[in-house]
């Protein structure tokens, strides 16, 4: 009978131990909200015949970003290069290259209505940021105000693989200011499962009338108005 109730006493601790174990991968998996999401073979090889199309003088970087990854250097002196945009059947791709060998292969499509004479546009958006390997898909609703400050008006899904996003680097800010655009994205985030390497600022900035996938790397808290006053004024 005691040997019974041992071996019944072991199973009843082996499935509450196995049900602990997956509690806390459910936990984790939601915590880094990995995605599960990846880009096929075809699909990584379309993307790069698009950028060696528009890009011809400058396809050599994404070569070499391939083939060597990026040089270690500080932060503070990783700069951008080359940045510009093209637009082919609606979809704006743009390259971006860092001095360090990281670039950037982001694109979008917009759904924008008919303009002419209003003051308020509704517009909605997928944005891709990221490089071949690594992305994220961040679908937006917006308004665009001629007379007065634009706004998200929600993020209505995101996708993709290979940047570990934790919810407790969400940041976003809804409406356009004086200080800056709206914005929805990740701060400090990695392309490596343990958190380690460069950290990079993801996601989409709203303002002056436009809206545009920003990717970056993070150098603190004036990230996102940096990187959007480039994008949008200095190209």
């Amino acid at each position: 009978m005691k040997k019974k109730r041992l071996v019944l006493l072991f199973v009843l601790l082996s499935v509450l131990g196995s049900f602990s174990i997956s509690a806390i991968a459910a936990e984790n998996n939601y915590a880094t909200m990995t995605l599960e999401e990846t880009r096929s073979v075809s699909e990584v090889n379309a993307l790069q015949n698009i950028y060696k199309q528009l890009f011809p003088e400058e396809y050599h970087y994404i070569e070499e970003y391939q083939k060597n990854g990026v040089v270690e250097m500080a932060s503070e002196n990783i700069n951008i290069i080359f940045s510009d945009a093209k637009e082919v059947e609606n979809t704006t791709y743009e390259l971006i290259v860092m001095n360090n060998g990281q670039i950037f292969t982001n694109y979008h499509t917009l759904n924008t209505a008919e303009s002419i004479g209003r003051v308020k546009l509704p517009s909605s958006g997928d944005f891709t940021v990221g490089d071949l390997g690594h992305y994220t898909t961040f679908s937006i609703e917006y308004t665009i105000d001629t007379l007065d400050y634009d706004c998200i008006n929600r993020c209505t899904g995101t996708s993709g693989s290979g940047f570990y996003l934790y919810p407790t680097n969400l940041s976003i800010k809804w409406e356009e200011d004086s200080n800056g655009p709206a914005y929805y994205g990740y701060k400090n985030v990695s392309m490596n499962y343990d958190g380690s390497g460069v950290l990079y600022d993801i996601g989409v900035g709203v303002g002056n009338n436009q809206a545009k996938g920003i990717s970056n790397i993070s150098s603190g808290a004036d990230m996102w108005v940096w990187a959007f006053l480039y994008a949008l004024f200095f190209q």
